[in-house]
């Protein structure tokens, strides 16, 4: 299942199933039916959480999973991310490889952070360890490599590893914003001088018709004139 996490008001989960309306149910009756593994059929769900985080988090299917519609969805949302939070098992880092998933935002450089989770399980020489394994099994430099431990995050003792990411997150998502920023600011531009250059070809063409209907006229005036002159000339030598 593809979860989402979206910043609101209030609290609430839509489940989608195949093409059918979504359910809604509470946070609590999500909570027990993922602990109850009773979401096979659930395809994505859309967790509405009241908090002040700028950001929405999607959580996809594993990497390296026996279902191959797992590893799509996990690349489909690629398209969506600003950046990739790779959650990595610390009983379990042998198995990890980079898949088509990391292979394709490596290649549209899309930021990743590799999170070490269940740190609380490995001493300072495992973790310090561990990090070098993925650095050098995944190419990736170690500051991207976070150790955290969930079970160690309490309110008035954060843990080290979540609370550095969480600083890392809302970095990043001020360099977003700035970039979003730049690209809506340049498109604008662009538009602009476009504008510009499709008001340039109108003026200057609406001046090629006045001067051409200028020229016509005083052609025709002088015309008139000339004709004029002769019947005054005519006028005058029958008389």
């Amino acid at each position: 299942t593809t979860t989402i996490y979206i910043p609101d008001t209030t609290e609430y989960t839509l489940l989608y199933k195949g093409n059918e309306p979504p359910s809604r149910c509470t946070l609590e009756q999500f909570v027990a039916m993922s602990i109850g593994r009773k979401m096979g059929d659930v395809i994505r769900a859309e967790v509405h959480l009241n908090n002040a985080l700028d950001y929405i988090l999607m959580d996809t299917p594993g990497m390296g999973s026996v279902h191959s519609e797992h590893e799509v969805r996990a690349e489909s949302a690629v398209k969506e991310a600003d950046i990739v939070l790779w959650v990595v098992d610390s009983n379990d880092i042998g198995s990890a490889q980079e898949g088509a998933f990391l292979a394709r935002a490596r290649e549209i450089n899309l930021p990743v952070l590799i999170i070490l989770s269940k740190a609380d399980q490995l001493s300072e020489i495992d973790i310090e360890e561990s990090i070098e394994f993925l650095a050098d099994r995944l190419d990736y430099p170690t500051k991207v490599i976070i150790p955290i431990a969930a079970l160690n995050h309490l309110p008035n003792m954060p843990d080290k590893g979540v609370a550095h990411l969480l600083q890392l997150l809302k970095e990043c998502s001020m360099s977003t914003n700035k970039i979003q920023g730049d690209a809506r600011n340049a498109k604008y531009l662009e538009i602009k001088e476009q504008v510009e250059r499709i008001l340039m070809v109108v003026f200057e063409r609406n001046a090629a018709e006045r001067d051409r209907a200028r020229s016509e006229r005083l052609f025709l005036y002088q015309q008139g004139q000339s004709a004029k002159k002769h019947i005054v000339e005519l006028y005058c030598s029958e008389l």
